[in-house]
């Protein structure tokens, strides 16, 4: 049995790689903290990973059994994006690798630590708005009791003082088995990835006068485009939004529920401003392959 691995990218190595430049034979990228203001030069071992993010505690199943199928993934992945680099095309919509592309896209999407902290956020308040509500009156939790007592439970039940005490100081919060918000997240990726395939995707190529493009630790980036300039709330299947997926330091992919983008070039001003779109969309930091890059501003471009 190998030795099972704790440090898992949530955004896979492979994929920050093509962001990089090649020194002395090892990948580098710039990593700018939007947060704290400070940037630093590191490999790709040390971006986009958090501990046990992929683990699980099912039963029999290997508590890597996750990230060794998603590694996998990656692997074909990666084969598909090394098609397009040489190709300049995306796979054809009814391929089997266009059918991989929209699972990695819905992957990058979805299975992200601050996805996972808002949802389990959003889990606990549910629980408490019930338990509080369990215990709003002596008679609600009389009758919560005799109900337990009706379907089995023989164990000693808190008096209803203590129970409300108990719940209103929060020592019941809700607390996950590692693997339970991940398998919620897979299986909202089943869901997914149909849907972004339904977008018409074009790729699209910095020019070689133009700078690089950059990643993030969230590098997909959903927005209005400009037949949803009046939306307020959207999502992965939305009209008049724009599904923005830089695949490495020279394309993009875009996709969009409508028609009327088309593959091409980007000059200078597109990719600043599909650098921007990535920092505006990204948890903390973003990946270069220089220390600086272009960013569109109400100045024009800049350099970030």
């Amino acid at each position: 049995m190998g030795i099972e691995s704790r440090r898992h990218h949530f955004v896979p190595q492979f994929f920050l790689k093509r962001f990089g430049r090649v020194v002395d034979g090892n990948t580098q990228l710039y990593a700018i903290d939007l947060k704290e203001g400070n940037r630093f030069k590191s490999g790709t071992r040390g971006l986009a990973v958090k501990k046990d993010f992929h683990r699980v505690e099912f039963g029999d199943i290997a508590p890597d059994y996750v990230e060794n199928e998603l590694s996998k993934i990656e692997g074909r992945v990666a084969s598909v994006f090394r098609e397009i680099d040489q190709s300049r095309l995306l796979p054809h919509l009814e391929s089997e690798n266009y059918a991989f592309l929209m699972t990695f896209i819905a992957l990058l999407g979805v299975k992200h630590p601050a996805v996972r902290k808002q949802y389990e956020e959003f889990l606990r308040r549910e629980d408490q708005a019930l338990n509080e509500l369990i215990v709003s009156t002596p008679e609600v939790w009389a009758n919560v009791v005799s109900r337990m007592r009706r379907d089995g439970y023989v164990d000693p039940v808190l008096p209803y003082d203590e129970m409300r005490q108990f719940v209103m100081e929060g020592e019941n919060e809700t607390r996950f088995v590692p693997g339970d918000s991940l398998l919620r997240e897979l299986q909202g990726v089943d869901k997914i990835a149909p849907i972004l395939g339904q977008r018409n995707w074009h790729l699209l190529e910095a020019d070689p006068t133009a700078s690089h493009l950059i990643c993030s630790d969230r590098p997909v980036s959903l927005l209005p485009n400009q037949f949803g300039v009046s939306l307020q709330a959207y999502g992965f299947g939305t009209p008049g939004t724009d599904l923005i997926s830089p695949i490495g330091s020279k394309m993009v992919m875009v996709g969009r529920m409508e028609e009327g983008l088309s593959d091409g070039q980007l000059d200078k001003q597109g990719v600043a401003a599909i650098n921007s779109k990535t920092v505006r969309t990204c948890d903390r930091f973003v990946y270069s392959a220089e220390e600086t890059f272009s960013c569109l501003t109400t100045m024009g471009i800049e350099r970030g």
